[in-house]
């Protein structure tokens, strides 16, 4: 499978193995953020892709609609850039998740990510950290065509162009997710960009955003947090309990590595 020239530089980063998750790259500090052409080359017609989606929502997401989304096209650490395009989430709901393309099992996230045969539309998950290492994570809505009525960080959701406007488009991201689902607002230099997580099943590159709160401002959203058509309910964990929680209950790829890391860093400070 050939590689897009800009896409192969994906497979030569730092990435770092998360239990059998997936693939973890740390990018903490200041990224600029380039809009490049698109390195993506469908292995099906549009035709094709919206007969099969629109199936799809016929039979079971009415509501589901096309819209534009940001994808990865390369990332590089000497100029600290990261280059993305514009897409659309159809293609990626076709190919990541309703028609997946197959791959041999020794091909890895970021050496998949770097082919042209997949859209690498972009998504954020966010989380709440308390004063305490308490986590807040939601139970997602079994209304959701991606995700349906499992485990996730706090808020979730695709980068679109828009985001682009503040800079760093999964800060962005997070910050209007965590508004629209949960009517929360917090300062811009309180949400932190850890990296980009891409899980071994969806494939897909997750911006790692968090955000630790003080005593008033935690019980102020715990007390405030309501729930939205994308979360059923939250729950607050201890840092403690995130490996035991994992193996209990179903997760997203992207929740599982982003805990998993928050709990490392917690108890390594």
């Amino acid at each position: 499978m050939s590689l897009h020239r800009d896409r192969a530089s994906l497979t030569d980063l730092p990435w770092e193995t998360v239990e059998g998750h997936g693939q973890f790259l740390r990018m903490q500090s200041n990224w600029h953020f380039d809009l490049v052409p698109s390195g993506f080359t469908p292995t099906y017609t549009e035709n094709a892709r919206d007969t099969r989606v629109e199936e799809f929502a016929r039979q079971e997401h009415p509501l589901l609609f096309n819209g534009p989304t940001l994808c990865l096209e390369s990332i590089d650490p000497k100029t600290r850039t990261v280059s993305i395009s514009k897409g659309e989430f159809y293609d990626f709901l076709f190919s990541n998740i309703l028609s997946p393309v197959s791959f041999g099992s020794d091909r890895v996230p970021s050496a998949i990510l770097a082919s042209s045969v997949l859209p690498n539309a972009l998504a954020v998950s966010f989380q709440l950290i308390g004063p305490n290492g308490e986590l807040l994570i939601a139970s997602r809505s079994d209304k959701l065509a991606v995700g349906p009525g499992i485990m996730s960080t706090t808020v979730t959701g695709g980068i679109d162009p828009h985001d682009l406007q503040g800079g760093n488009p999964f800060l962005c991201c997070a910050a209007r997710e965590l508004k629209e689902e949960i009517g929360v607002s917090l300062p811009a230099d309180s949400l932190h960009f850890r990296g980009i997580a891409i899980g071994v099943r969806k494939l897909q590159a997750v911006g790692i955003v968090d955000a630790i709160c003080g005593n008033e401002r935690w019980a102020a959203i715990v007390s405030h947090a309501t729930r939205s058509d994308e979360i059923r309910s939250f729950s607050i964990i201890d840092k403690r309990s995130v490996a035991a929680l994992l193996h209990r209950k179903r997760f997203t790829e992207a929740a599982s590595m982003h805990l998993l890391l928050i709990a490392q860093r917690l108890t390594n400070c």
